[in-house]
C-alpha cells in the first residue's frame, strides 16, 4: 500500500509540474543609452552618440518553476545622429548610427504577493552598431558581451502583465587601445506588456 501511494505521489508531482510552467510574449517601450561613443579618435572628434533614444523590444519566454525560467529578446536601440568633426581642414559629415542587441538570458522571480514580483536576469547579449555616412558608406560592428536586468513586474489580469525593467547590455564597440578606442556600452530602461499562455 505504501508503495502504492509513493507511486501515485510521484505520478502527481509530474503530472503536475507541466501545470506550473508557463510560456509568455511581449511587446516593450523604452528609453536606451549609449555610454563612451562620444570621443576623440586618430584626430576627428565624434558627438552625438552618448545620448538617450526611444527603444522598442519584442520578447518571448518560459518559466519552468515560478521562479526559474529563460527568455529571450530584440530590442532596437534607436538611431543616432552623429557628427565627426576633423581637427585638420575639412568639411563636417553628418551620420547615423544604428544600435540593436539580440539577447538569451536565465530569469529568476521572487514573487512578493499575489499580483507583484521583483525579478533579475543573466545572460549573453549579441549587440550590433551599424554607422552610415552622408555618402551612403557603412561600417557595422557585433559584439557578444554578459548582459542583466532587473526589475519588477504587476500581474494585471490571469493573463496580462506589465513589467518595467533596467538593463544593461555590455559593449557594443570594443576597446581599441592602438587607436586610443574606448569601450562604447548600452543599456536600456523599459515598460513592456506580457501576455502569458
Amino acid at each position: 500500500m505504501k508503495k502504492l501511494l509513493s507511486a501515485c505521489a510521484v505520478a502527481a508531482a509530474f503530472v503536475s509540474a507541466p501545470a506550473m510552467a508557463q510560456g509568455y510574449i511581449g511587446l516593450g517601450l523604452g528609453s536606451s543609452s549609449i555610454s563612451g561613443y562620444d570621443q576623440t579618435v586618430l584626430g576627428a572628434k565624434f558627438s552625438g552618440g552618448d545620448t538617450t533614444k526611444t527603444s522598442f523590444k519584442i520578447l518571448g519566454g518560459y518559466n519552468y518553476t515560478p521562479n526559474w525560467g529563460v527568455e529571450v529578446q530584440y530590442t532596437a536601440l534607436g538611431k543616432r545622429a552623429i557628427s565627426v568633426t576633423p581637427t585638420l581642414p575639412g568639411t563636417i559629415n553628418t551620420n547615423s548610427l544604428d544600435f540593436s542587441q539580440l539577447g538569451l538570458y536565465g530569469t529568476g522571480t521572487l514573487p512578493v504577493n499575489g499580483s507583484f514580483s521583483l525579478f533579475g536576469k543573466l545572460g549573453l547579449s549579441a549587440n550590433s552598431g551599424k554607422a552610415t555616412d552622408t555618402g551612403g558608406g557603412s561600417d557595422s560592428e557585433t559584439n557578444t558581451s554578459l548582459s542583466f536586468g532587473v526589475g519588477a513586474s504587476y500581474k494585471l489580469t490571469p493573463n496580462l502583465t506589465v513589467r518595467a525593467e533596467y538593463e544593461d547590455f555590455g559593449k557594443v564597440i570594443k576597446a581599441d587601445p592602438q587607436n586610443n578606442i574606448g569601450d562604447v556600452k548600452a543599456s536600456n530602461f523599459s515598460v513592456s506588456l506580457l501576455y502569458r499562455f
